[in-house]
């Protein structure tokens, strides 16, 4: 039968469907959605008879992904097969390149959020949806109700994130709008009583709360406008060293650049 459909699929020009396999993963879904993504991007790139980008991804192609996540979390009663699949399907529910999103992914985002937060609301992987709930308007209901069902974890992780995530947005916006100094003054002061309470916590990507509030202090207190720029030194184009505050009092272009 697969033999069949892929040979009816080269006849009408359409691209095979990804179908399961026996020793699917979700590292294995999230791959081929990436793939689908650039795939279709390839295809109808911004700029054709409308001049707008169409959907990345249709929604026959996201449900056959969500489909996908649901057998592999039906074969594998156990870990960490089942927390994966479980939050992949959170991951491809809430996309953002296929909008509105339709019945039949806020469906799933449910019942996989349902499962997540019955079974692993103590679960220190749970701190990343503590840190990312999606923000479309259609599962902005769905996940309040999360996060607060949240507020009762046991991880030491999960309290981290959350405390974590309102004073990271506070930091960023002072950050773009420096704040007078009674606003430093109180910023700083949770900033401290966090890392108190957190500083030992890793993040998601490396490195502990602790390390961030360290950083971010410093930015506050001596990375703003008005402010003495912080000592810089290293050999010019020349290979002569230099030291930033040898042009203390004169106008200073730092062109900071790199290769990635």
């Amino acid at each position: 039968m697969r033999s069949w459909l892929f040979a009816a699929c080269l006849v009408v020009g359409a691209s095979p469907p990804v179908l399961a396999q026996e020793d699917d993963t979700a590292a294995a879904v999230q791959n081929d959605f990436v793939t689908t993504l650039r795939n279709n991007s390839a295809k109808a790139p911004v700029g054709g008879a409308t001049g707008v980008r169409p959907p990345l991804i249709s929604e026959d192609e996201l449900q056959a992904l969500i489909d996908r996540c649901w057998k592999i979390y039906d074969q594998n009663a156990g870990e960490p097969a089942e927390f994966e699949a479980l939050n992949q399907v959170l991951v491809l529910a809430a996309n953002p390149y296929l909008t509105p999103v339709s019945e039949k992914s806020l469906r799933a985002w449910h019942d996989a959020a349902d499962k997540l937060f019955s079974d692993f609301i103590d679960d220190d992987r749970i701190a990343a949806l503590a840190l990312g709930m999606p923000s479309n308007e259609k599962l902005k209901k769905e996940a309040d109700g999360c996060t607060a069902k949240l507020a009762g974890s046991k991880s030491l992780a999960v309290k981290a994130a959350l405390a974590f995530r309102p004073l990271s947005q506070r930091a960023d916006a002072a950050s773009n709008t420096p704040l007078d100094a009674a606003g430093e003054t109180r910023l700083i002061a949770d900033l401290e009583a966090f890392s108190a309470a957190h500083g030992a916590q890793k993040q998601m990507r490396g490195g502990s709360y602790g390390d961030w509030v360290k950083n971010t202090v410093n930015a506050l207190k001596n990375l703003k406008i008005g402010g003495t720029a912080p000592e810089i030194e290293g050999p010019d184009l020349d290979g002569v060293n230099f030291k930033l505050s040898d042009y203390r009092g004169k106008v200073v272009l730092l062109d900071f650049w790199g290769y990635w």
